[in-house]
């Protein structure tokens, strides 16, 4: 047993609880463990401390899909074309800084405004023809013009998918 464990185990006997949410264990063979962990103070009817109890669970499935999430939200924060989530309503959780930066603004400007907002006012009325298709096939690819703050235009081919759950449910596009 390695000597932090061994102190954790005499503050235990000594009445006091440590825990960790995510520790690295390398066993023997060189596998490494992830784990979650608690050591308590077991009492005895008059209260006084009469062992320890250990309780750990094994989080590494949980810490590889910590690592795939990082390494997806990484690829949509750099990817240098413009992409965006957009809810069954039509409203923009979230843009990439490719979008923000072709529309002359920042990421955080468009979290929760309207879909109709990116485009310029010729391709405005398309939208519910658009939604409609895309609800429908799972996927379009369409060609309009998007409008930047300073107000020029400028042309876009949009790719977008549907996200539907197992009963069909739109949960959002992209």
């Amino acid at each position: 047993i390695p000597e932090h464990w061994r102190e954790i185990h005499r503050r235990a006997l000594a009445g006091e609880t440590s825990r960790k949410d995510a520790e690295r264990f390398v066993r023997a063979d060189g596998t490494v463990l992830w784990t979650r962990w608690e050591v308590r103070p077991w009492h005895d009817d008059a209260g006084a401390v009469a062992g320890i109890l250990v309780f750990r669970e094994d989080i590494g499935d949980r810490r590889r899909s910590e690592g795939e999430l990082l390494r997806w939200e990484q690829v949509f924060q750099n990817a240098s074309w413009g992409m965006s989530l957009a809810t069954p309503d039509n409203r923009l959780i979230l843009v990439n800084r490719a979008f923000a930066e072709m529309h002359g603004t920042e990421p955080e400007d468009w979290t929760g405004r309207p879909l109709v907002d990116m485009f310029a006012e010729e391709s405005k009325p398309r939208l519910p023809e658009l939604a409609a298709q895309v609800h429908a096939a799972g996927h379009i690819v369409y060609e309009s013009v998007h409008v930047r703050r300073d107000g020029t235009t400028f042309p876009v081919l949009t790719e977008v998918t549907a996200f539907k759950d197992e009963t069909g449910h739109l949960l959002y596009r992209a």
